[in-house]
């Protein structure tokens, strides 16, 4: 839910500006977005296959991977259709989320572009394709648009902090104890057999609206502000954070799989060593592969640019030598 209003104000903000200064283009958006996607994405299927067979070779078949590491699973998760039309490929749980990014990706540009275009027929098909695209991906996801569009509102609200310093970090004090008790707080309390819509949305609503409180807040206090060291070091352990989300989950089931099965002959109360250094070398694991691949994003994305242009510009060539130019 943290990454949802995270995604929804990045994302937000660079669409927004984009469309106001009239310099949107839909290829360069999805050029990036696809890349930043399908960068770690398509490595983690990989990986998540790998890990399934040589669990399966070390421990025995196991019918948790029945139906999920066939090539259809395999393309509609390539294809962001996970939830919708496949289950997640290899079981790899958080591969649900790309889903629901990838269509507020889509949808949120055509709610602007519905006020922002020019012209009533694109206003019409803009709002044919939201209205489309709505109805195939299903209540569930829609629903879940809301909390992304939490992080919309921090894009769109003016920062604002009081005069008094000491009261700007009390009120961050207090935002930070709520957001940390929404995480917890109303999952327990929530009644979930009573619920017309996904039992858990009201308590992910609450970890939206605090941790969007929250953001606005840090925001409005730090954004302006010159990054230092501490913030660099921030900025390289966010840089794998993404290819951490999708490459975790394969080794906790090799990790349930192993400490289950005969090969298991580590002492318990040795136990607890193992799972630090376990959950250590998956943490390692993660960077190293994000240094082939997350943080290679920007390199990637300018490479296909560079390549249009330079196809643009030989059509333009082998176009004037035609004309006899």
């Amino acid at each position: 839910m943290v990454f949802f209003v995270l995604s929804g104000y990045f994302i937000s903000t660079s669409v927004i500006k984009s469309m106001q200064s009239e310099t949107w283009s839909w290829k360069e958006y999805l050029i990036k977005r696809c890349v930043r996607l399908w960068i770690v994405l398509i490595p983690a299927l990989v990986l998540t296959y790998v890990w399934a067979i040589i669990q399966v070779h070390l421990f025995g078949s196991t019918p948790i991977f029945y139906g999920v590491l066939n090539i259809k699973t395999l393309l509609g998760n390539i294809f962001f259709t996970q939830d919708i039309l496949v289950k997640q490929y290899g079981l790899n749980g958080p591969l649900w989320s790309l889903t629901y990014e990838f269509w507020y990706y889509i949808l949120f540009p055509c709610v602007l572009l519905v006020f922002y275009s020019k012209r009533k027929t694109m206003k019409f098909f803009y709002l044919f394709i939201f209205i489309s695209i709505s109805l195939l991906v299903g209540k569930q996801i829609m629903l879940y648009f809301v909390i992304w569009l939490l992080g919309t509102l921090i894009a769109v609200v003016k920062p604002y902090v009081f005069k008094i310093s000491v009261v700007n970090y009390l009120v961050l004090f207090i935002l930070t104890a709520v957001a940390a008790a929404s995480t917890k707080g109303l999952y327990t309390i929530y009644d979930t057999q009573t619920s017309w819509m996904n039992p858990y949305f009201i308590p992910d609503l609450s970890v939206g609206i605090a941790f969007a409180l929250l953001i606005y807040w840090v925001n409005s206090l730090f954004g302006t502000k010159r990054s230092n060291g501490r913030l660099a070091i921030s900025k390289e352990l966010a840089g794998f954070s993404y290819t951490l989300y999708l490459v975790h989950y394969p080794l906790l089931y090799f990790w349930n799989a192993w400490t289950t099965s005969p090969q298991w002959h580590i002492d318990v109360k040795h136990t607890l060593e193992v799972k630090v250094i376990y959950l250590t070398a998956i943490v390692i694991y993660a960077y190293i592969l994000a240094r082939v691949t997350e943080f290679k994003t920007t390199k990637v994305t300018n490479f296909i640019f560079n390549l249009l242009k330079k196809c643009k510009l030989s059509k333009i060539q082998n176009n004037s030598k035609k004309l006899g130019f």
